[in-house]
């Protein structure tokens, strides 16, 4: 997550929070990302509720990424992320009520960006590195993670450990617009816009200045359970 933090902060250090930085670029955009869990289920939207469901056939058209920005006002080295869906154009909230409720919201991530801390903890997730797998806990709710049911079709709910709480992360293939639906993972080759992230597999793709690397550069193919962005050292990294 190096590039995502640096282009909308302007920074890589490790520690603290980034509320009073002269943010690098107004034109940063959110990167997106598919999630899968450790089962292989999707996320896909369904009655305005994510959900997680086995990807074959017709349904691998449904599946939908997660857009992210981080949160500048918390702690980077926990790589704070504003989540959300459609683009962007829709956050993930945790709700503000005494026990964690999942909801879908009609703010854009961006919007969410500038405003301040109590307005953006709700839709903040830590998330943290594994070695194969990430896990999204919510600021406003420690202890509680994005996590899925056994079953197909159960809607992506936040729950403690020893929930299914562990997500295989890897770069959506294309920069989406409001309301387009996931691009498939793997196959090289194409140009990211602006705010995507690069391809997952496939050497040879370009992208633009400040972009995420692609992954598995120089023609291989990177597995779901592998690191999807590579080695380095700074903030957020993993």
């Amino acid at each position: 997550m190096v590039a995502l933090f640096k282009e909308f902060l302007g920074t890589e250090e490790s520690g603290g929070s980034a509320s009073g930085t002269t943010f690098s670029s107004s034109k940063a955009q959110p990167y997106h990302y598919v999630v899968r869990d450790t089962e292989q289920k999707g996320l896909c939207l369904q009655d305005g509720h994510l959900v997680a469901i086995t990807l074959q056939g017709a349904n691998a058209a449904q599946e939908e990424p997660i857009s992210v920005v981080p949160n500048r006002h918390l702690e980077l080295a926990r790589c704070p992320l504003i989540l959300g869906i459609r683009g962007g154009t829709q956050a993930l909230s945790c709700g503000t009520g005494p026990q964690p409720q999942l909801q879908l919201k009609e703010v854009k991530l961006l919007d969410l960006f500038h405003r301040e801390v109590e307005e953006t903890t709700p839709y903040t997730f830590y998330k943290t590195y594994g070695g194969t797998t990430h896990t999204f806990e919510a600021a406003a709710f420690p202890g509680h993670f994005l996590s899925t049911a056994p079953g197909s079709g159960e809607p992506l709910a936040l729950s403690p450990p020893p929930a299914a709480t562990a997500f295989y992360l890897a770069p959506a293939q294309e920069t989406l617009s409001p309301g387009k639906g996931a691009a498939p993972v793997g196959g090289g080759g194409s140009t990211p816009g602006r705010g995507g992230a690069a391809p997952v597999g496939g050497g040879g793709s370009t992208r633009g200045g400040g972009r995420q690397a692609p992954v598995g550069g120089g023609g291989s193919t990177r597995g779901w359970g592998e690191h999807p962005w590579g080695a380095g050292g700074g903030l957020c990294t993993e």
